[in-house]
């Protein structure tokens, strides 16, 4: 397949990710993971409150003891995992026993991804896309033999200012591949954001360990292309003078 060809299938990806819809919002406030979490419960009569805590995999208290603040009864908990919490509690109110439940979600965000959410992915996508349409429409239409004669021009008015400067935007779009690099740069970043924001956790996971490897990756294309940003301007003075036989001026 060719350059364009995995742009397109990129750009379906991401459409297919960007609408990923979120879950219904849970019946406590959600949970950050990793943060502190206060599960409370108010209880003005109670002389003592024991909750457990379950989600999907199993339990993650059991039967632990809450402690009374003054105004309610609360247990401070640190979630670990992206999952529903559901929380069922036992405490003598007005001197009976009584017990009680509610659950609560734990996002990477601690937030439930909104429609502005969705909105502002969606526009940023559309941004991008929009860029990578420009890039491919430029490499298509641009003469580069044209603008290597004009940077010979510069150089041969002696104008090294601009003869670099145009050689560096010369190497940059002849070759596609810095370009592209380049643009997987904020291509990565919305996938990563999205899947902070609609807290498909195993994404973003995935996505971390992707942009460690890319960013140092960032630096090293970034070296090449000096290197050949280098070679090119070099190649280009010696060929200007080899051009003028040996004859000063």
């Amino acid at each position: 397949m060719n350059k364009r060809t995995y742009v397109i299938l990129l750009a379906m990806v991401l459409v297919c990710i960007t609408f990923v819809p979120a879950e219904s919002i849970g019946q406590r406030q959600d949970g950050k993971i990793d943060s502190e979490y206060f599960i409370s419960q108010p209880c003005a009569s109670c002389t003592y409150i024991n909750i457990s805590v379950f989600t999907k995999e199993g339990i993650v208290l059991d039967n632990v003891p809450m402690v009374d603040n003054g105004t309610s009864w609360i247990y401070n908990f640190t979630p670990t995992t992206t999952l529903r919490h559901d929380v069922n509690g036992l405490g003598d109110i007005n001197s009976i026993d009584d017990s009680f439940a509610f659950w609560f979600d734990v996002t990477l965000s601690g937030n439930q991804a909104g429609a502005s959410a969705m909105a502002a992915n969606f526009l940023l996508f559309l941004f991008i896309s929009g860029l990578i349409i420009v890039i491919l429409y430029l490499h298509s239409k641009i003469d580069y033999e044209k603008w290597y004669n004009k940077i010979v021009e510069k150089y041969e008015h002696r104008n090294p200012v601009k003869t670099f400067i145009s050689g560096l935007g010369y190497t940059f779009m002849k070759d596609g591949f810095y370009t592209y690099y380049l643009l997987g740069w904020p291509l990565m970043m919305i996938v990563l954001d999205v899947a902070y924001t609609f807290n498909i956790a195993s994404i973003y996971g995935l996505m971390l360990n992707v942009v460690d490897l890319y960013s140092v990756g960032l630096f090293i294309v970034g070296l090449v292309f000096v290197g050949s940003a280098y070679q090119f301007l070099k190649d280009t003075w010696d060929k200007f003078d080899n051009m003028k036989w040996g004859v000063s001026n």
